[in-house]
């Protein structure tokens, strides 16, 4: 199976060395957090998870790019979770940008929203009109 001079079995191990080495980048992606006192009214005392929280609702985007920290809530009473590019959007989501911070909304695969620091912005209808 591998070579007799064992040139085989080392690049075996090495090419495993590497996947193992890479494996922390390819961990879930980095969720910048912020204090409770840094977030917006609409957000105090609601706890904010960490990592992504799944949602049965209609996908409408994902959460393209940003920079600093962006909080999205499932809807007014929903779950809200510290977000990272890539995120699923769904109706009904709020997406909060914080002090310092920015992000790019991605819609339907077409429609682009930029939001700036401080901004509150609620998905509540998306639709084509294709004319």
């Amino acid at each position: 199976m591998f070579a007799r001079n064992g040139k085989g079995l080392t690049a075996l191990i090495l090419a495993l060395a590497l996947v193992l080495a890479a494996a922390p980048l390819m961990a879930a992606p980095k969720r910048p957090t912020a204090k409770p006192g840094e977030l917006p009214e609409d957000l105090r005392g609601v706890e904010v998870a960490k990592s992504f929280v799944p949602y049965p609702g209609e996908r409408v985007g994902f959460l393209q790019h940003q920079v600093g920290v962006v909080v999205i809530r499932h809807g007014r009473k929903g779950k809200a979770f510290f977000a990272a590019e890539g995120d699923t959007l769904f109706k009904g989501d709020i997406v909060y940008t914080l002090s310092g911070s920015r992000c790019r909304l991605n819609i339907k695969d077409e429609d682009i929203i930029n939001l700036s620091e401080n901004a509150t912005f609620q998905i509540k209808l998306v639709f084509r009109d294709r004319k």
